[in-house]
């Protein structure tokens, strides 16, 4: 049932309440996919449809077949095998066989392709879908046709199209070349695609390194390979060719490379001479294609034909004479490219200036054609024209080509411009749509408005890509934005590259819309930082951990080796008196001394071990109560002030007028006055000066004192290692004075637990001595 039909009778029910009987859906269906049920009774032969025309069988045949014998007489003879091999397989229960193609003869010879199912069968009763699948063949036909038809056009071209490949292990493959490979490297295109080395191998040993680095550069940058190089040709000696290419990254990390490499050994032999004579270059080529004649002013703004040579009545169907005899040479021109012809004349006749025009000629037969006039004119000093020399060729086919192609740009994928002198010379509708302008916006736009449509950070590159392709023939590729008219910014690659358009010079651009993969990318690219961002810092945490672990390691080894090394000189100096006592009694006295100061060494030494180790472990108890820093520092010089003066030295406490108390542990701050104190006097010469002196952070938040002495001082060099455990500076070593390397190294820990701050300050000078700053938190008011 027709559709219209089918709506016309589903209205009339649904006005009715009436129920749309099921078999007029059905047909509806089966009619709107173009197929149709078919039934075959093998015991009576009898042939069914459902609905009876789904399928065009009458159109087709000229009739409705109602048996299966009938039906078979218009298969093409070549297919009936095919029923003959379905039924065979056929074993009388429910089939699985796959669907078969076959072709019927229509009433006019054509073929109509039909493709049969087998749905069900039960005995004798076999049924299935028959649908038409012509349009699907002849669409099947035409994409093969025109993969022919490129591959074709492809070994046409002016140069060798090729394939390169690195694989992910980096060798270098060539898939396909084409077959011209042998006019330029003198081997076939299969000795070169089974052996890459021969191409390298050809060329010229001063350039082979230069084109290798190219490669290279390309595969490890993504950008298009360009490169000019020699070659030595087996016959033909050196010849210059240029390969242009663009690679490609596939998933498994291979790199393909598309491009075409072209013979400009002439290009570079008269690159110079070719400047002076194109014009007339172009004017003897076409005179060899098809005719030349010359022409004069006939005295009333127009010209007569001087003398003619070539094929022009092959061309024409005219003979010179007829032409003129016959109404002038404008009837020759086609009437709607009349004002073209005139037009060119005054212009000629006016500037004198060489070119070319294109215009239609009527043939005597009636055939149209078209053809392409290059001029050249002779001048008087005056600058009237004295004559005419012209060649006409005919470039019908070249026109037809290029409709041709513009039809098939038209609707490519991809976005097609042609660009001539800052104009837009074609354009395709993908193209119109990624602007989102139309073709009148765009034709009334200047040069400065197109440019516009650019993004602005990328005019300057793409001018210069444009450029290079102009002034040096050079393909180009690159990436680059666009702003569309609501100013949503576009993502496109582009493909520039030379080509003759309509017998002019232009450029022609590919342009692919790349908008959500540079999303993709950037989107990657910043998980992609942030996560080399945490990885550094995770490696940077790992690192440091490590490291501190190794120099917890190195102090423990020299902790060990310098307790060993301390232990073991006291303990062996007792043996040593022992014996000596026991050997020398009458000495007692004397050794019984020794020994007591080695055995109070020995006891110091394992005091300030053990204040190490409850430092280490954290079990130094701290009771912070408030403390007069002023009273704590006279009681400490007070103690040690006949030590002073038994060394002849003086020792100076110099209190603060705020009278700043600290919070702080008694014990531990006692301790670090302690260990400094020492220091200072036992390090002093006699005849110094030790002073401790009480005083106020600048912010006021601590209190401290300083205790400087007039020694020998500390070396800058050795200020970052002073309070490293059993670590002697070379004045503690020089002046001979007891001690272990530990008191530093224990006031530091003490101070750190009261939250306070130690400094050294210190020239290294003798006599400028050394000063120890310790400053602790004030009380709060």
């Amino acid at each position: 049932m027709p559709l219209d039909k089918l709506l016309a009778h589903l209205r009339t029910h649904l006005e009715t309440d009436e129920e749309l009987p099921t078999d007029a859906l059905l047909h509806a269906a089966l009619d709107a996919a173009n197929m149709a049920l078919w039934r075959w009774d093998m015991r009576t032969d009898e042939l069914s449809l459902t609905p009876p025309d789904a399928i065009g069988l009458v159109r087709t045949i000229g009739h409705m077949p109602t048996t299966f014998t009938e039906w078979v007489e218009h298969i093409h003879p070549e297919d009936r095998a095919l029923i003959v091999a379905m039924l065979a397989a056929y074993k009388g229960g429910p089939p699985d066989l796959p669907p078969v193609q076959l072709r019927l003869i229509s009433e006019k010879g054509r073929h109509v392709w039909l493709e049969l199912t087998m749905a069900s069968g039960m005995g004798p009763v076999l049924a299935g879908v028959a649908r038409d699948i012509t349009l699907e063949k002849h669409t099947a036909a035409q994409l093969a046709y025109t993969e022919r038809k490129m591959r074709a056009i492809a070994e046409q071209m002016p140069g060798v199209i090729y394939e390169f490949l690195q694989t992910p292990e980096g060798d270098w493959q060539i898939p396909y070349v084409g077959g011209r490979i042998a006019d330029l490297y003198g081997a076939s295109p299969a000795e070169v695609m089974r052996d890459t080395r021969i191409v390298f191998s050809r060329i010229h040993p001063e350039d082979e390194q230069r084109v290798i680095e190219a490669v290279q550069q390309s595969a490890a940058t993504l950008t298009p390979y360009t490169s000019e190089y020699r070659i030595e040709h087996p016959q033909r000696g050196l010849i210059w060719v240029r390969a242009s290419s663009t690679p490609h990254q596939r998933p498994d990390g291979s790199i393909h490379w598309y491009g075409i490499i072209t013979d400009i050994t002439e290009h570079r032999e008269m690159l110079t001479a070719l400047e002076e004579s194109e014009r007339r270059h172009r004017i003897t080529s076409s005179i060899i294609s098809d005719y030349a004649y010359s022409m004069v002013p006939d005295g009333e703004d127009g010209l007569d034909l001087e003398w003619m040579i070539g094929g022009f009545e092959e061309v024409t169907g005219y003979t010179v004479e007829e032409k003129q005899a016959g109404g002038g040479w404008q009837t020759l021109v086609h009437p709607d490219d009349l004002t073209i012809g005139q037009k060119t004349v005054a212009e000629l006749l006016t500037n004198g200036r060489p070119g070319s025009v294109r215009h239609r000629i009527v043939k005597k037969d009636g055939g149209i054609r078209h053809q392409e006039t290059y001029y050249e004119p002779v001048l008087a000093e005056d600058g009237s024209l004295i004559r005419l020399y012209a060649a006409s060729r005919d470039i019908t086919h070249q026109v037809e080509t290029e409709e041709a192609y513009q039809a098939l740009v038209a609707y490519a994928a991809q976005g097609i411009v042609i660009m001539r002198n800052d104009e837009v010379a074609f354009i395709n509708e993908v193209m119109l749509e990624m602007l989102g302008h139309t073709q009148a916006e765009l034709e009334a736009m200047n040069a400065p408005e197109l440019r516009g449509l650019v993004h602005p950070d990328d005019i300057a590159m793409v001018a210069q890509a444009f450029v290079d392709v102009v002034a040096h023939g050079q393909p180009q590729r690159f990436t680059q934005r666009i702003v569309r008219p609501d100013n949503e910014v576009r993502w496109l690659e582009v493909s520039l590259a030379p080509i003759e358009y309509r017998g002019q010079p232009s450029v022609q651009g590919l342009y692919t819309d790349i908008t959500e993969r540079k999303q993709n990318e950037l989107q990657l690219e910043v998980y992609r930082t942030h996560l080399e961002e945490l990885v550094r810092e995770r490696t940077a945490e790992l690192e440091e951990a490590n490291a501190h672990l190794k120099h917890l390691t190195r102090m423990k080894d020299e902790f060990v080796s310098s307790v060993s090394h301390e232990l073991r000189t006291p303990i062996t100096s007792l043996k040593l008196y022992q014996h000596l006592l026991q050997e020398n009694p009458h000495k007692s006295e004397a050794y019984l001394a020794t020994m007591g100061r080695e055995i109070n060494r020995l006891e110091r030494l394992i005091e300030e071990l053990l204040y190490l180790s409850r430092f280490d472990q954290n079990r130094v108890p701290v009771e912070r109560t408030a403390i007069d820093l002023n009273a704590a520092i006279v009681t400490q010089v007070a103690d040690r002030r006949a030590l002073a003066e038994e060394n002849s030295l003086e020792l100076v406490a110099v209190a603060h007028p705020g009278e700043p108390w600290v919070r702080a542990d008694d014990t531990l701050l006692d301790l670090v006055l302690s260990v400094l104190l020492t220091n200072a006097l036992n390090y002093t010469p006699a005849g110094g000066r030790v002073t401790v002196e009480v005083d106020l952070w600048p912010e006021e938040a601590y209190a401290g004192f300083r205790v400087h002495d007039t020694g020998l001082g500390i070396p800058p060099s050795e200020h970052e290692r002073i309070f490293e455990r059993f670590y002697r500076g070379s004045a503690g070593r020089a002046s001979g004075a007891p001690g272990t390397g530990l008191g530093l190294s224990i006031a530091q820990h003490a101070v750190d637990m009261l939250d306070g701050h130690i400094h050294l300050t210190s020239t290294g000078i003798p006599g400028e001595g050394t000063t120890f700053s310790v400053w602790l938190p004030v009380v709060n008011s």
